[in-house]
């Protein structure tokens, strides 16, 4: 969108000769506030983080997978069964294969729970001391510290596996920084990079309107910016039940009503449980093939195990991750999943649907007023829109951006299509 990112978070520049990112000048100086009640003549930071998750799940929806990776937790489905009630099946399918169960997400990246282990936690002290592991930096000689190092002892060599979170919160996602400017694994070290303005102080962004206005986070203040980060490590646990087997309780007349359930311990009324793992069938549509098993950590593989109820599941629970991933992070150039193709269409259904002005920069607004155009409403005098009856029939809406995503979207229709069929 061309916005500034030190501008986005809320921060300027006061000093330097030159000042970078200036209140002013050549440079849009519209700040963005993280809440809507901290500036009621725009749209906030949080508004626009709730209508890019809106926007993210609606595309999700319609092409049955993620934009990007997405651990799935917990997801409950009914095992298929006979078309005759009363048979008590064996588990195979017509193939004699393992049944399967259709996922509610499909592009499956792997079976598993997502996992973290704690690497470190960098820090920094004011006034500088040699042994921070957190420095900031001014690579380009222009009198700003635009580069925040992180340094760590790891044996981690996966660099996509790194993630950095705001001190404090543990490896809650919502707290995570990103994106990563650089990870490099080597000599027992990790060293990580990104932007300085990246780890501004959260508390900062919480601050109170006064009679006096609200003031951007000044650039130059040291104070402004967390002294310390977490560093996690994000993996898929190979060690953690990728599916649970439930079976419904074989109780008399009597008991099946279990009057006396209020406690614990009543099992006439509770599900009979199993711990197993899944495989993937189908990566693309997304079927898995649950089934009992062990972990046995002398071999770190899981182990078959017999059915503990002697009767196929009624249920069964999946834990695995989903989504696109781009072709950059799959050649191993990037560790960003997102692709530009799925960020710009992220990011044109969720700009058409603010109705709260995004900022008073010229590059900005004429965007987000072009894509907020309805095409289906009678166009101004000496506009012309030429729009087809199918288009405005889409699914999204009939905003300019909305018919962009579909457009994208619909060539991706006999895909999908040809998936659903399967």
């Amino acid at each position: 969108m061309g916005i500034a990112p030190p501008h986005f978070n809320g921060a300027v520049g006061s000093a330097g000769t030159p000042i970078v990112f200036p209140a002013g000048g050549a440079s849009c100086d519209s700040v963005f506030w993280q809440h809507a009640w901290q500036a009621v003549d725009r749209v906030s930071r949080e508004d626009i983080a709730e209508e890019i998750s809106m926007s993210e799940e609606e595309i999700a929806q319609f092409i049955g997978y993620w934009p990007g990776p997405k651990w799935i937790e917990g997801e409950v489905h009914k095992m298929p069964r006979h078309h005759r009630p009363d048979v008590f099946e064996d588990g195979l399918d017509n193939r004699g294969m393992p049944k399967s169960v259709k996922a509610n997400w499909g592009r499956i990246i792997s079976q598993g729970q997502r996992a973290t282990t704690v690497i470190g936690t960098a820090t920094r002290t004011i006034p500088v001391n040699p042994a921070d592991t957190l420095v900031f930096s001014d690579d380009d000689g222009d009198g700003f510290d635009e580069t925040a190092t992180i340094t760590l002892a790891s044996a981690v060599y996966d660099e996509c596996e790194y993630k950095v979170y705001f001190a404090g919160h543990g490896a809650a996602e919502e707290w995570e920084v990103r994106p990563l400017r650089a990870v490099t694994v080597a000599g027992g070290n990790v060293v990580i990079t990104l932007w300085t303005w990246q780890i501004l102080d959260p508390d900062l962004w919480e601050a109170f309107p006064t009679s006096d206005g609200k003031a951007a986070i000044n650039l130059n203040t040291d104070a402004n910016f967390v002294l310390s980060v977490d560093v996690y490590r994000e993996y898929n646990d190979p060690t953690a039940r990728s599916a649970e087997l439930y079976w419904e309780p074989l109780g008399n007349v009597a008991s099946i009503f279990c009057p006396n359930c209020g406690g614990t311990g009543c099992t006439v009324c509770e599900f009979m449980t199993q711990d197993g793992c899944a495989h993937v069938r189908d990566v693309e549509i997304g079927t898995l093939v649950p089934g009992p098993a062990t972990y046995d950590a002398a071999t770190g593989a899981w182990l078959p195990d017999a059915l503990s109820v002697c009767r196929m599941p009624d249920q069964v629970k999946f834990w695995y991750q989903s989504g696109e991933l781009s072709r950059d992070y799959l050649a191993g150039l990037s560790c960003d999943p997102l692709s530009h193709f799925w960020a710009e269409t992220i990011a044109w259904l969720t700009v058409c649907r603010l109705e709260r002005p995004f900022c008073r920069c010229s590059n900005v607004s004429s965007v987000t007023e072009w894509l907020r155009v309805d095409l289906a409403q009678t166009p101004r005098e000496g506009d012309t829109y030429v729009t087809s009856p199918g288009d405005l029939e889409n699914p999204f809406g009939t905003r300019r951006g909305e018919i962009r995503v579909w457009k994208r979207l619909a060539k991706l229709a006999p895909r999908i299509a040809h998936v659903a069929v399967i």
